[in-house]
């Protein structure tokens, strides 16, 4: 919410989720078929970046594997093409923001160190990258996820197989998600060549700040100054370019629509409001402690990302 309200033209936030792998479909399915399936892997990203008027732009970046480890090089070669897609719709783009979960491929020293090399090399500051508390923060990419895959049967029940990878880029292309962009890649292991040193207690961190100096580290978000760690004493030798590599698509992305955040739309609460306005808000924040109400989905759905939601006055009390 910090990074969200002071987000500015030239930066942007990136909330990165692994998707659950997708089995292949197909129209016609024998039952010998049905068994011994291998899902396809895919990664979705999501960008929140402004254009200086109070407004917020959501963009979705999926990235296609037909197989993939799964580990902090994987990550770190769709981050890197990530930020070069990034700069190229948005030149203006000059810092990043970053958060996801705590799995293993995000949450390790080699992905955190290696992010500050990539950054440098694209031309986009790395200013931060903190972790999520357990089953929250990555709703934004969870939510996408269903029209996609909704997109993606639907393509299947008119007559086509989900086979590989490919085949799940046509079904994206045909059956457009709005706000969505995908391409089919492919991981360069031999450009691995990341060496750093072992960092002390480093699973008790959970918030990085990138400095001149070294990488400061936090176990709370804004607990304490943190703790700084020389950039001499995490390296051994830096990463290259990862080089990943696009077999399909482009990451050309053009918004087709604007939505306002949810700071600036003045949503109708539930206080009284609602009855005075000439349209009814009949959608309501599924949040316990919200109280804002909606006129159209698509209202809410951008309320839910952002996540501003307004504390009751009960729940407020409670807590002070």
């Amino acid at each position: 919410q910090s990074l969200i309200q002071n987000l500015s033209e030239d930066s942007v936030f990136i909330v990165a989720d692994w998707a659950m792998k997708f089995l292949q479909r197909q129209f016609r399915e024998k039952q010998c078929d049905w068994y011994a399936k291998r899902g396809m892997s895919w990664h979705v990203s999501c960008v929140l970046a402004s254009d200086g008027h109070g407004k917020l732009l959501i963009s979705y970046y999926n990235h296609l594997l037909n197989s993939c480890s799964q580990d902090w090089f994987a990550v770190l070669s769709i981050l890197e093409n990530l930020f070069i897609a990034v700069t190229s719709s948005n030149p203006r783009v000059k810092k990043a923001y970053l958060r996801s979960d705590e799995a293993g491929c995000y949450h390790n020293s080699q992905l955190i160190a290696a992010m500050r090399d990539i950054g440098e090399r694209v031309g986009v500051s790395v200013e931060r990258y903190d972790f999520s508390e357990p089953q929250s923060g990555k709703d934004v990419c969870d939510r996408i996820l269903c029209p996609m895959k909704g997109a993606i049967r639907r393509y299947c029940n008119e007559g086509h197989d989900i086979l590989s990878a490919m085949d799940m880029h046509n079904a994206l292309q045909e059956r457009s998600v709005l706000g969505c962009t995908a391409a089919v890649c492919r991981v360069n292991e031999t450009n691995k060549d990341l060496d750093v040193k072992k960092l002390h207690q480093f699973s008790t961190m959970h918030d990085f700040r990138y400095e001149i100096g070294g990488l400061r580290v936090w176990k709370a978000f804004q607990v304490g100054p943190g703790k700084l760690i020389p950039w001499n004493d995490i390296y051994v030798s830096h990463q290259s370019a990862t080089e990943l590599i696009i077999e399909e698509g482009n990451f050309v992305f053009v918004p087709k629509a604007i939505r306002e955040s949810s700071r600036d739309r003045g949503e109708i609460e539930s206080s009284g409001d609602t009855e005075s306005s000439d349209e009814v808000s009949v959608f309501e924040c599924s949040d316990p402690g919200c109280r804002r109400t909606f006129k159209s989905v698509e209202d809410m759905e951008l309320h839910m990302s952002v996540g501003q939601h307004t504390e009751t006055v009960f729940n407020k009390v409670a807590r002070d």
